[in-house]
């Protein structure tokens, strides 16, 4: 019914002006709730572009599918046409500025991008109009530009919001406008406030009659009278609004407000009732409360912990329903404490005593924070629990000194918890001391049966290792051999049996000095492998030297390579080398003898060139200087890339075209390249060669670096030089010298892991001995001293036996020890001592 009573009349003008084809658009649709009115002017390089078209039958179908006033469904049209323009099929990418007008025929709102305008008059008078979306729009806000000068500035037409603009689009959305009777909303494009300023469209607007259509010809016809030069496509749309929308409904919704008003002000009403109920609730749920805690608080004086917690529990129920966070910490203090007692209590009675020890003691500190409930029970049991302990320490203190065999000293122990128990009438703690006694003297009797096994097993133990230390000697002295003869890897075999031998026997020294000469061993096999990977650098330069056509230097290279086989013990690939270049190109191998053999007599016979020359016919001798210089071209283009070989040969064929045609000069030329590429080329592979070696004496210079770090104790800079040999070794694909040294690596890691656990073992040891716990520190001794052994320490070794000796002395004597001073041992932490070979 809205379009039906209102009165809105649409006309507008669109023509090419001075251009071949018009790229303005203007369309509009009104449907019985929304009308919408939109102008576009496209922005385009070539002519027969619909951007703007395109754009406004985007955004005349968005609206159909969703009509709407609202920010969000402008936005939403605009983005339609924007991706429309995007995603369109064109020669170049099509943009275009737009404005959309949208009212329900009582209000407007409109959105743009670009630099399409929008104005509105109200009683002739200008009332309402849009900004372009351009950098000399910004200048004129920035007072920087007249307005009046806008229409004419270079930047008018640089745009920051367009349609087609691939990120960052954001168009302008205005805000509502109430619409009134004899409003004109006017939408045009450029072609028209480019030459047409804003008072001549005021002076038309002020004095507009009914007719919309004369209206827009007055305009056209002071553009026209201006007769501007180029002209660029102009379009121009009014909107008469004769009559806006009344809304015939509007008392009936103020009476539905007035009743709306009354309903709210009775749920107040039953609001303030229902809260008046509720506070009356917690009234009496928080006096049953404060019942259920006097209650609480009964039971504890009576000892009855266990209704006490019941009452507590229900208590913080209603506490929790009434929401009073102090109550609730209060009785949350309280059951945390009964619970406590009640747990200590269980603990008690199963004989736990320590653990009933320390939760007794936690209820204590919880007793501080809840009202100082049931402190004298949680004392006296504290008191009667501690006495319990006592008994059972004693117990504990003959058990070990039972187990160090110390038997004498077990048995008062025993005597006087079996006493303690009997003072304080604890039955249980009495039983377990006799039958402790009663163990003792059965242990007594075993004791001696136990030395004579001991013994006998400690020589079957001695005549053991004394077979594995002569076995392993003999496997050394195989190494040796071997050494000497030049077979690392049978070297290599025999270290590492020779090395497992001791490692059987816990001979640390002796293991470390093998594990020294394996490494030497190791290392001059992966040097030969280095010599050898040289030999075939060599032996493939002469293949590639072979086939760029020079067998002289070829064989250079197949003669370096064999005196590196040769070196190496390789005799059958150094025959092969005496005798590649013969059995790859017998003929080049006879020249080569030849040139050898004989003076050089290749001087140029230009006599005879010159015969030939004179046999040659003009298009023959055209022939011949074109391809001279496409391979003199060609020879440069890889002499240039690096490729001398290839350029050589190129060299070698132009040479002989000048031969040819006798231009001695230019032959002459040639012979110098070809000399620069072959010189060029030896350098190249001697770099490498070079190279190659450096690298490999860097890797081993790390290396080397990294074992004396290791021998003096640097651990992580051992391991930082570790690592830039493996590195190296690694990028010579020297893969069995990575795999080395990353053992290393491991075992360094290892070692420092080890070294800490035997500190740490040796630390316990010095703790036990300080408590007079001889046996603990006999034992931590003799952990801390088989790891030292493994690695090698012996200094350490003997400063660990020198431990147990004391700790042996102090437990037979039944007297203080007192571990060597710091500077002996490794008190402080650090070892003294630092890992030989069995870490390097």
């Amino acid at each position: 019914m809205r379009k039906l009573n209102s009165e809105f009349h649409t006309a507008f003008i669109s023509e090419a002006g001075s251009e071949l084809k018009n790229n303005d658009y203007f369309g509009f649709v009104e449907l019985d709730r929304f009308a919408c009115y939109v102008i576009a002017d496209g922005i385009e390089d070539f002519p027969g572009a619909e951007s703007a078209k395109l754009a406004i039958q985007s955004v005349i179908l968005k609206f159909h599918e969703h009509p709407s006033m609202k920010k969000s469904a402008i936005r939403s049209y605009l983005y339609a046409a924007n991706q429309a323009l995007l995603q369109a099929h064109s020669k170049s990418r099509l943009k275009a500025s737009i404005t959309v007008v949208v009212t329900d025929y009582a209000k407007m709102r409109y959105g743009s991008a670009g630099n399409t305008r929008l104005r509105l008059y109200r009683e002739g008078m200008l009332w309402q109009q849009s900004s372009d979306m351009s950098l000399s729009q910004d200048l004129v806000a920035a007072d920087r530009l007249a307005q009046d000068l806008l229409a004419r500035h270079d930047e008018r037409n640089n745009l920051y919001s367009y349609l087609g603009q691939p990120r960052e689009f954001r168009p302008f959305i205005s805000k509502k406008f109430k619409l009134t009777d004899t409003d004109i909303i006017v939408l045009y494009t450029r072609g028209i406030w480019e030459n047409l300023d804003s008072g001549e469209l005021d002076d038309i607007f002020s004095e507009a009659q009914d007719d919309p259509q004369k209206t827009l010809d007055d305009a056209e016809d002071m553009l026209m009278s201006k007769q501007p030069r180029e002209l660029e496509n102009y379009t121009l749309a009014v909107v008469f609004v004769d009559k806006v929308f009344t809304d015939p409904n509007h008392r009936r919704r103020v009476k539905r407000w007035i009743i709306t008003g009354v309903v709210v002000f009775l749920v107040l009403v039953i609001i303030i009732l229902v809260v008046w109920l509720v506070m009356r609730s917690r009234a009496h749920k928080r006096e049953d409360m404060n019942a259920y805690l006097e209650s609480m608080s009964a039971y504890v004086k009576d000892q009855n912990f266990t209704k006490a917690q019941s009452e507590a529990e229900k208590a913080g129920e209603l506490a929790r329903k009434l929401r009073d966070k102090e109550k609730k910490a209060d009785i949350d203090a309280c059951q945390k404490l009964l619970d406590s007692i009640i747990n200590a209590d269980g603990l008690l009675a199963e004989g736990k005593y320590e653990d009933a020890q320390q939760a007794y003691l936690a209820a204590l500190d919880r007793a501080r924070s809840a009202r100082q409930m049931g402190k004298e029970y949680i004392e006296k049991n504290l008191a009667q629990t501690k006495d319990y302990i006592e008994v059972y320490d004693l117990i504990s203190d003959g058990d070990l000194l039972s187990d160090r065999e110390n038997y004498q000293a077990a048995e008062q122990k025993y005597k006087e918890a079996k006493k303690l128990a009997a003072d304080i009438y604890f039955t249980q703690g009495r039983k377990d001391a006799s039958e402790s006694l009663d163990k003792v003297y059965q242990a007594l009797s075993d004791q001696a049966d136990a030395d004579k096994e001991a013994q006998q097993e400690a020589q079957e133990q001695a005549q053991k290792k004394a077979e594995a230390s002569t076995s392993a000697a003999e496997l050394i002295a195989q190494g040796d051999k071997a050494m000497q003869e030049g077979d690392a890897e049978g070297a290599a075999v025999a270290y590492t049996m020779a090395k497992q031998k001791l490692d059987e026997i816990e001979d640390g020294a002796g293991a470390a000095n093998v594990d020294q000469k394996l490494n030497l061993a190791n290392k001059q096999g992966q040097e030969s492998e280095m010599l050898q990977d040289v030999a075939d650098k060599y032996t493939k330069a002469g293949e590639q030297a072979l086939a760029s056509g020079d067998p002289q230097k070829a064989q250079e290279y197949y003669n370096k390579a064999k005196g590196i086989y040769a070196e190496l013990g390789m005799e059958q690939m150094a025959g092969l080398m005496e005798n590649k270049l013969e059995m790859d190109d017998p003929e080049a191998a006879q020249a080569v003898a030849e040139a050898n053999g004989t003076a050089n007599t290749s001087g140029k016979t230009t006599a005879g060139n010159v015969g030939g020359i004179n046999r040659l016919t003009i298009g023959e001798r055209q022939e011949l200087l074109r391809t001279a210089k496409s391979a003199v071209k060609k020879g440069d283009e890889a002499y240039d890339g690096g490729e001398y070989m290839k350029a050589r040969r190129y060299y070698r064929d132009a040479r002989d075209c000048y031969e040819e045609l006798g231009m001695d000069k230019l032959v002459d030329q040639m012979e110098d390249r070809i000399s620069d590429c072959t010189n060029a080329y030896d350098q190249e592979v001697e770099t490498d060669v070079s190279d190659l070696k450096e690298r490999y004496a860097q890797a081993q210079q790390y290396e080397d670096q990294g074992d004396a770090a290791l021998y003096a104790g640097e651990y992580d800079r051992a391991i930082s030089l570790y690592y830039q040999a493996r590195t190296i070794y690694s990028e010579l694909e020297l893969y069995q010298r990575v795999s080395d040294v990353q053992a290393k690596i491991d075992r360094v890691q290892q070692g420092m892991a080890q070294a800490d656990k035997a500190n740490a073992y040796a630390a316990d040891g010095d703790n036990a001995m300080a408590d007079g716990q001889y046996q603990d520190a006999i034992d931590a001794y003799r952990k801390a001293r088989a790891i030292y052994m493994e690695l090698g320490q012996q200094t350490l070794v003997s400063n660990m036996q020198e431990r147990i000796e004391t700790a042996r002395k102090a437990l037979e004597a039944g007297s203080p020890g007192k571990p060597p001073a710091s500077g002996d041992g490794p008190d402080d932490g650090t070892p003294e001592g630092t890992p030989d070979g069995s870490l390097s």
